[in-house]
């Protein structure tokens, strides 16, 4: 049987969506913000991209499980680690676009 999975890593909101899943700290804690929301502002939020997105590839990892992961150019730029982590792992990685 072959199966398919792809993970969509954009914006903050999409996080917020399983944070009941994951052990994610509070975002109104979070004092640090990302490259992409330093002028905006917002980002409170980036700290659960971050987190996530180590929980999921930990996750992949154990199970042995590749995946294509569609990242925002925006996430990918700030959060090069990610990207390097996501490939060493042996995951496709497409762009979701830069915004």
């Amino acid at each position: 049987m072959l199966n398919a999975l792809t993970i969509d890593l954009e914006d903050w909101y999409h996080p917020e969506l399983v944070r009941h899943r994951l052990p994610v700290s509070d975002p109104r804690e979070s004092k640090t913000q990302s490259c992409a929301d330093a002028s905006k502002s917002s980002g409170a939020w980036e700290p659960q991209i971050e987190q996530a997105t180590e929980h999921l590839l930990d996750l992949l990892e154990e199970q042995h499980i590749q995946a294509t992961f569609f990242v925002v150019g925006q996430i990918a730029q700030c959060h090069p680690q990610l990207i390097e982590r996501i490939v060493a792992q042996g995951h496709e990685l497409a762009c979701h676009g830069m915004s």
